[in-house]
């Protein structure tokens, strides 16, 4: 498909201050991009509008012309949104850092905050309006949502029975609010609310081995069915009165069969890998039941016979929504698309609403370039336009720009290499593939721009020529799917840990024997050298998150940041600034720590108000720092007069 441009409404601010250690505290929010990928999609009752759940907090879009007319800001981060019966309020679950979850009453259309309450996490966060919208349930709690009290009958304290060496998968509460349906390990049973007492249940038998690891749970309408969807794509139907199974609904690959309930028949995983049920909805009027799967399909199960209706190929790892009158089903994985089943027609695409990592800037500071699942994004920062480029077979793992701008390189989940146009937005070739089930970790650009240089967590780190003549595993016989580049000399470091081993191996460009290997503390999760080439970086993959600085020429460790004390997570990037006396690092605990290098001074925290960072880098006039969140936002800093 041809690349698509994307009109967006974001200006950079002219030249800032370099950030230095002397100013880094003034360091603030200049810009962003994007909204907030999608993290649920909710329909209004009356289908007049549709929610969109971000992190960021929810947008509220016309079903007509998909115009924004509304928004909900949340104050944390947000998982779950509910829309009440009438529309007249709307239920926003949030999690705290307490590790709380934290609810939301909004009144509609104008948002005002009715009532907010906290109460203890023991399962997955999810809110719904029952008893026709008087009460809110929260997982096995109960809410008054006229006052925003907690029910006193709902003996909320006590648990789901657990018999010894079962445990929780999913749970659901009925539309009336006074039964909940939960599927363990070994059973399903209906408890009643009030007490928590069982009221009836079914034992699994060796036939319901694959409940396990299940992740959805929901009732049909009417609430005369439940249907359950996990791993290897496993979907099953329950009766909700005698809770006898109906459907084992699994898609076959016998010739001339769209699709078969396998009820009696031998499980058959089609589809590439062990992947799951993502999204599981029925429709409104109870006939079908939508079902998405992780490798990018929407299958649609009548219900009157178990046969496979229809299906069509999204995004990889959707979820899906009905909307009230059954005729659009919104599908979304970051981004959000509208399909009308009937005729496989795509509707329409949210654009603004998207995935992102791996960004990687342009020397010349006029594009950014970006991963969003199966796509690449491109974004001309100074002309109020991105642009997507199709042509990822897998999502999308890593991406580096060859020295002149001219290509860019690619790797994906499903352990390819390719290389594109920057210009036409196109696939030029397919360089090769590793050997890895795990998808490809990095790639990088040879300084002279002849190879793209890639690794994967097969052993292995490979060179393809750009003219696609060549290709070559040059070494890897430790682990390693993590890779840097010196800026001085053509010198690659690789992450290795094997055995007694972590740490950096160092090779010179075109050698096939590492000439230095630098022993770090713990194991490596990302790395960079110095801009002068004297330093290599290292970001543990440990929960406490420390950061080795090493010399290249010596080996020897010259400092460590972020003490074990600090407890500190998972480092995702690390990034010198142009002067190299700037190092900042983005971690899993939602910031962005910035060090000195030529002590070890902390100089100023980022803190992001949702998300973790998940890449950062500085532009080269050192003036903003860029960083891409698991949230769905691309954020500038900079530092204005």
């Amino acid at each position: 498909m041809p690349p698509v441009l994307i009109p967006v409404n974001v200006s950079l601010p002219g030249n800032g201050q370099v950030i230095q250690p002397g100013n880094v505290g003034q360091l603030q929010e200049v810009a962003r991009l994007g909204l907030g990928k999608a993290i649920q999609v909710a329909y209004a009752p009356d289908g007049s509008r549709v929610a969109v759940a971000t992190p960021l907090g929810v947008y509220f879009y016309d079903t007509v012309t998909y115009q924004q007319v509304g928004f909900i800001a949340a104050a944390h981060q947000l998982y779950t949104i509910a829309f009440s019966p009438d529309w007249q309020t709307m239920a926003l679950g949030t999690k705290l850092p307490s590790r709380q979850i934290q609810v939301e009453l909004h009144r509609l259309p104008n948002g005002e905050l009715l009532h907010q309450f906290t109460t203890e996490e023991r399962f997955e966060l999810s809110v719904r309006f029952v008893n026709e919208g008087t009460q809110l349930a929260v997982g096995f709690e109960r809410w008054q949502v006229s006052d925003g009290t907690q029910l006193p009958d709902d003996n909320s304290d006590a648990v789901p029975p657990m018999a010894e060496g079962e445990d929780f998968e999913a749970m659901t509460t009925s539309p009336d609010g006074q039964t909940a349906m939960v599927l363990t390990t070994k059973r399903l049973y209906q408890i009643q609310l009030s007490d928590n007492s069982i009221v009836k249940e079914i034992i699994h038998t060796e036939a319901y081995c694959e409940t396990m690891n299940m992740e959805f749970l929901v009732f049909s309408p009417g609430a005369s069915f439940i249907a359950a969807g996990g791993w290897n794509d496993c979907l099953w139907v329950w009766r909700v009165d005698d809770l006898q199974p109906v459907y084992h609904l699994q898609e076959n690959n016998v010739a001339g069969q769209r699709g078969v309930n396998t009820m009696a028949a031998p499980t058959q995983h089609t589809g590439p890998g062990s992947y799951k049920i993502t999204g599981l909805v029925f429709s409104p009027d109870g006939q079908t039941l939508a079902a998405a799967s992780g490798y990018g399909v929407v299958r649609l199960w009548n219900l009157q016979d178990g046969t496979l209706q229809d299906r069509f190929s999204v995004m990889h790892f959707p979820e899906v929504a009905y909307s009230p009158d059954g005729n659009t089903l919104a599908v979304w994985n970051g981004l959000i698309q509208f399909w009308q089943p009937s005729t496989h027609a795509l509707i329409t695409t949210l654009e603004n609403h998207f995935e992102a990592s791996d960004i990687v800037l342009s020397p010349d500071m006029q594009q950014l370039f970006f991963l969003n699942n199966l796509y690449v994004q491109q974004w001309f920062i100074n002309q109020n336009q991105m642009r997507r480029l199709y042509g990822l077979t897998d999502f999308g793992t890593s991406l580096a720009l060859s020295p002149d701008g001219q290509t860019f390189a690619t790797g994906d989940g499903d352990s390819q290499v390719w290389l594109w146009q920057t210009n036409e937005g196109k696939p030029l070739r397919f360089l090769g593939r590793h050997g890895s089930p795990w998808g490809v970790g990095s790639v990088l650009f040879s300084p002279d721009g002849e190879f793209v240089i890639s690794a994967s967590n097969d052993g292995g780190v490979y060179y393809w020529a750009t003219d696609g003549t060549y290709q070559s595993q040059v070494f890897g016989d430790m682990l390693s799917d993590v890779l840097a580049l010196s800026p001085t000399e053509p010198i690659l470091a690789y992450d290795a840990h094997c055995c007694s081993f972590s740490g950096a191996g160092l090779v010179r460009i075109g050698e096939t024997e590492p000439f230095s290997e630098l022993i770090a503390p713990g194991l490596p999760a990302t790395l960079t050298f110095s801009p002068d080439g004297q330093f290599l970086a290292i970001g543990a993959r440990q929960e406490e998150g420390q950061i080795w600085l090493l010399d290249v020429s010596t080996g020897q460790l010259i400092l460590t940041l972020a003490s074990k004390t600090e407890m500190l997570s998972y480092v995702h990037s690390l990034a010198f600034s142009p002067d190299g006396q700037i190092l900042a690092v983005a971690s899993y605990d939602q910031t962005i720590r910035l060090w000195r290098v030529s002590d070890g001074t902390l100089l100023h925290t980022l803190t992001l108000p949702q998300g973790y960072p998940t890449t950062i880098l500085f532009s080269p006039d050192g003036q903003k720092l860029f960083s891409c969140g698991d949230d769905g936002v691309i954020r500038v800093w900079g530092i204005t007069s």
